[in-house]
């Protein structure tokens, strides 16, 4: 018991570094591994549910806490002027703040 989740991490380490243990008609198989699909495997397999949330929250107040001039911590469009708005806008699609991550977070928005 408990060796799936590392024998999955390691085929990914594998696999991201060209290697794999399996053959296809006695060749190495070759697969290319992104590094999303092992952060999705690590995401689905490591973080269970219970312990994903806690993780998230610690991460994000260490963020919020090296963040000491406050840049990233609530919405800037608030402070901008309209024009610096439409220029912020051309460049950010989607603004998040740490603040609206913290909030996620704690609704369970990311799983």
């Amino acid at each position: 018991p408990g060796l799936g989740k590392t024998i999955t991490i390691l085929s990914l380490i594998l696999q991201t570094f060209g290697q794999s243990t399996e053959r296809e008609n006695g060749v190495e198989a070759k697969s290319s591994v992104t590094n999303d699909l092992i952060i999705e495997s690590y995401w689905r397999e490591n973080l269970v549910k219970s312990t994903r949330h806690k993780e998230l929250l610690d991460f994000c107040f260490k963020l919020r806490r090296s963040d000491v001039d406050q840049f990233f911590q609530f919405p800037v469009a608030d402070d901008l002027s309209p024009d610096e708005i439409l220029n912020y806008r051309n460049v950010v699609k989607e603004e998040i703040c740490l603040e609206d991550v913290t909030v996620n977070i704690q609704n369970n928005v990311y799983g």
